[in-house]
């Protein structure tokens, strides 16, 4: 499978690797000579987890649970919404920037309309023992959503089968499971005030869950922290030609076959796996046939995906790098540290 039209299987010589900018601005002065200079800072009322931009606008996922959004134009805050129980960790658009999907602490996947105000389409909720969910990505073709869980698992959910008589026909009322673990009774057989099931204020239209069918459970041996949609260059994916690569908190990137689309619930299987890592996957960002996995140490492994190969590891510096993004042609990486640099 090719996703680029040349690519290099060996390592290239030292002098050949990407030099490394550093974008963090020290002050306004050498903000200025960056290659990508300091515009605006915008602030937000609690931590940044995730951020996502459509054409217009800039959406935040914080550390409480709120989407918070900024206008491109003006800079200027435009709303803020309760927009999960706990920590948003995960956003992602579809193709066309019409809808946006949000996941975090609490195992719930949120359909939005970003048309006006955000307004919730769907909730798909599922079973609290997964954990916080870290990943998302969308496959337009097959109109399917995939998750990555802290439980190691892989889940998917079609918005293809949602047709007028699916929703008329309401899911059962489902009340929020206890987990045995995080929701044992405190002394005197009482929950703890923490861990009353909040309300979030805004209904969503539609309620679903993931079936056990749309669970692939211990896809890693670690947690599923990220994960990218690949479709293949020679225009075949009218067909359903697409490959899943996840990556986990094990070290290793798995490629998944996706089989042909069929326009219901696919069956997921690996077909191979890249030389494990000896850091976490913490991101991905793609180029062609070049695959950049953000490691622990201040390290992003380039890999060939044509050859199943290492290319070369780069080291970007230090803490965790916890950012890919892949502008001009050139990669950004953002640190643990505060660091965000170019390649």
């Amino acid at each position: 499978m090719s996703y680029s039209s040349s690519s290099s299987d060996s390592a290239p010589d030292e002098d050949t690797r990407p030099s490394i900018i550093d974008l963090t601005p020290t002050d306004e002065h050498t903000s200025s000579t960056q290659p990508f200079p300091l515009a605006h800072k915008l602030s937000a009322s609690d931590s940044v987890l995730v951020v996502e931009v459509d054409d217009f606008n800039l959406y935040a996922g914080l550390n409480t649970g709120e989407i918070s959004v900024w206008s491109l134009a003006t800079a200027r805050q435009i709303y803020v919404w309760q927009a999960h129980e706990e920590a948003v960790l995960a956003l992602c658009f579809t193709n066309h920037k019409t809808q946006l999907f949000s996941a975090g602490s609490d195992s719930t996947l949120n359909v939005w309309s970003t048309g006006g105000d955000l307004e919730l389409l769907y909730s798909i909720k599922s079973d609290p023992g997964v954990g916080d969910i870290f990943a998302i990505a969308w496959s337009e073709v097959r109109k399917t959503v995939y998750c990555g869980a802290q439980d190691h698992s892989l889940l998917w959910y079609c918005l293809g089968n949602e047709n007028e008589e699916s929703l008329q026909k309401s899911s059962p009322v489902r009340k929020k499971s206890r987990h045995k673990f995080f929701d044992s009774e405190e002394l005197g057989g009482q929950l703890g005030e923490e861990k009353q099931w909040k309300s979030i204020g805004r209904r969503a239209k539609h309620q679903r869950w993931f079936g056990q069918s749309d669970i692939k459970r211990f896809a890693h041996s670690g947690a599923i922290q990220s994960l990218l949609l690949l479709k293949e260059k020679d225009g075949t994916t009218a067909t359903g030609s697409e490959l899943l690569v996840t990556g986990g908190s094990d070290g290793w990137v798995k490629l998944w076959d996706l089989g042909p689309f069929t326009g219901s619930a696919l069956g997921i299987r690996c077909s191979s796996k890249l030389p494990k890592s000896r850091q976490p996957i913490w991101c991905m960002a793609s180029s062609g046939d070049m695959l950049y996995c953000g490691l622990g140490s201040g390290y992003v492994n380039v890999f060939n995906l044509h050859s199943k190969q290492l290319v070369f590891p780069l080291y970007i510096g230090q803490g965790d790098i916890m950012a890919l993004r892949m502008v001009g042609g050139s990669v950004l990486c953002g640190t643990s540290t505060g660091l965000v640099r170019v390649s």
